[in-house]
């Protein structure tokens, strides 16, 4: 796939997030999810793309309060050595395009929460700690982490933290998604709806993963980093989750 130019995708963004605005508005009269506060534990940025983008959307086209919470600073990627960044400029560079990534499919940027833990430290106690803060906040919330059969650390630990608190009464609505090319044994898979009216959504999506503009301070991390994975997400967008 060819390098997308910032101003074609900055259109975009526009268009689809104006587009969702409206559309919002005018699903706010009567909107039996108005008070329904849903929240996506983001491990590393564009994980909420690849695995959580269809539900991600199909949650805020619902109307529900999404919320997304990015717990790391991504750094761990052997793209920052190739770049010559510091994890700081890294990071900081990964986290625009994460929110371009949100801002087309119409998270809220009050509603995206950054964290900075150091990529493979993320602990189950501590991991406890964040989801019960965020279920004292919003009581009843839904709550959306990878699932606890996952074998990357970062992202098994959201699951079992939140199977935890699930078992202990402490959340009542939890999820747990599963990524692209896994099916773990035993488990059964729902997928998210996908309406084909969310495709172009999708697709700049994953064009924000891939501009580069260096004045802008964008470099197309995420197509750099996991090019054959954006290309599945563009051919077959899918969130798949087990209860």
């Amino acid at each position: 796939m060819k390098k997308t130019s910032f101003t074609f995708t900055a259109l975009l963004v526009f268009i689809f997030s104006s587009f969702i605005a409206s559309e919002t508005t005018k699903a706010a009269t009567g909107n039996p999810n108005a008070n329904s506060n849903v929240f996506f534990y983001i491990p590393h940025q564009d994980d909420e793309a690849l695995t959580f983008g269809v539900s991600i959307m199909s949650h805020v086209q619902a109307g529900h309060n999404v919320h997304v919470v990015l717990l790391t600073g991504g750094t761990a990627s052997v793209i920052r050595t190739s770049l010559g960044m510091t994890k700081t400029e890294f990071s900081q560079a990964r986290n625009r395009e994460f929110a371009l990534s949100l801002a087309i499919m119409g998270v809220k940027p009050e509603n995206i929460i950054y964290h900075n833990y150091e990529d493979g430290s993320l602990s189950i106690s501590e991991l406890e700690k964040l989801i019960r803060k965020y279920e004292n906040y919003h009581p009843n919330a839904k709550h959306k982490v990878f699932s606890y059969t996952d074998w990357h650390s970062d992202h098994k630990n959201t699951g079992i933290a939140l199977k935890n608190l699930q078992i202990s009464g402490v959340v009542t609505d939890a999820r747990y998604y599963v990524r692209r090319g896994e099916n773990p044994v035993g488990y059964n898979l729902i997928k998210e709806n996908l309406s084909p009216y969310y495709r172009p959504f999708l697709i700049a999506v994953s064009a924000a993963y891939n501009i580069e503009n260096n004045r802008l301070g964008l470099y197309g991390i995420g197509h750099k980093s996991v090019k054959d994975s954006f290309n599945e997400f563009e051919n077959q967008p899918m969130s798949r989750y087990h209860k």
